[in-house]
């Protein structure tokens, strides 16, 4: 009867034994897949389909080829022959951009965002509510500017925009930095 309760006792042991350590290897394959392997993206990889990452941990390649005034928490990135422009935000554990880091190439790791803005957003801004438009008012004439530093011509531009859009708003897509390297050509 011991002998039968022992050998009982061992397989069971055996099974438990088997059974965890498939466990723990699913559990290991399982965190090997939740980090984010994120490839090097181009400027235009996701500008062409923003869409597509919104949400997303995601790495990019670029020169920068501007860095605001303003504070310097954001930047623009474009790839080589492209005039387009991804804007990029320091997160929130970042310290400024520094203003020598302009014509340089970077990779930056971070989450990808969209903002909408709408008929709200621009009452915010002419208002003086809104941050956010800052560097992109900045770049605009000089001329018309209201006290809050953003020009009539900018806010009729986002409020045409807005109206031909099919959704009542448009979409403005962020890269939310967590770290920016400099970057070998």
């Amino acid at each position: 009867m011991n002998l039968r309760i022992w050998t009982m006792a061992i397989l069971t042991l055996m099974a438990f034994s088997c059974s965890n350590k498939k466990q723990n290897e699913q559990e290991a394959i399982k965190a090997d897949d939740s980090k984010e392997k994120t490839e090097v993206l181009k400027v235009s990889e996701i500008l062409d389909h923003p869409e597509n990452y919104v949400d997303k941990k995601i790495k990019v390649k670029g020169m920068v080829v501007h860095v605001c005034q303003h504070g310097g928490k954001k930047l623009h990135v474009s790839e080589a022959g492209s005039d387009q422009k991804l804007r990029i935000k320091a997160g929130k554990d970042m310290s400024a951009f520094e203003q020598k880091i302009e014509g340089n190439t970077v990779q930056i790791t971070g989450k990808f965002t969209e903002e909408r803005i709408d008929q709200d957003y621009i009452d915010k801004l002419k208002k003086g509510d809104s941050e956010e438009h800052h560097d992109h008012a900045e770049e605009k004439s000089e001329e018309g500017k209201d006290s809050h530093g953003v020009s009539e011509e900018y806010i009729k531009e986002l409020k045409e925009k807005i109206e031909n859009s099919e959704n009542g708003y448009i979409s403005e897509y962020w890269l939310i930095a967590d770290e920016v390297k400099h970057s070998e050509e």
